[in-house]
């Protein structure tokens, strides 16, 4: 059996004090398990967040995996897509040689069966010079005057006769005669 002592008992505010006691008690307890509620819950959160972030590191260590030995065709896709950005500089810089070739090719079945262009430069400031072969001087007339009207000029700034000549030797057997063409570009 055991004996207690009230030391309060005889106070006058003794319920009050244990009624204090009671709740102070009460208040900690309720603090106490909402403490560990909290402790608990994050835990949990912790724990289940760490498992998402190891779950999410090993698909990364998968995906690196994967792609080690996928390098050397991403190596060659880099050489392929810089090669392609250098092919469309260059064409942006380029004149169209193609369509310019093809415009004074044009003129020749107008003028003569028996023309053929010898030489056809084209520079990056976009300046022609053109050399083209006749079998006789009727036909260079008839280029001359084709390459006169305005649907053909129109697609040159300048274009001028720089110089006729009797050059190739075998033309100069049928009497063949050449003319260089000199001018500058407009952009098409």
């Amino acid at each position: 059996m055991k004996n207690h002592i009230n030391l309060l008992y005889k106070k006058s505010h003794y319920k009050r004090t244990e009624r204090f006691f009671a709740l102070f008690r009460k208040i900690t307890f309720a603090v106490a398990f909402l403490v560990f509620i909290s402790l608990t819950t994050i835990y949990f959160l912790i724990s289940r967040q760490n498992e998402q972030y190891a779950a999410l590191l090993n698909v990364k260590k998968n995906l690196v995996e994967e792609l080690i030995p996928k390098r050397e065709i991403e190596t060659k896709l880099g050489y392929v897509v810089s090669k392609t950005n250098f092919i469309k500089s260059l064409q942006s810089k380029n004149p169209e040689y193609l369509k310019y070739y093809h415009i004074i090719e044009s003129a020749l079945p107008a003028s003569s069966d028996s023309a053929k262009i010898n030489s056809f430069v084209i520079d990056d400031k976009q300046n022609l010079s053109t050399t083209v072969m006749f079998l006789d001087k009727a036909d260079l007339y008839t280029f001359i005057d084709t390459i006169e009207k305005p649907e053909f000029a129109d697609h040159f700034r300048t274009l001028s006769v720089d110089a006729v000549s009797i050059s190739d030797a075998q033309f100069i057997e049928k009497g063949g005669v050449s003319v260089t063409l000199a001018g500058s570009l407009k952009n098409l």
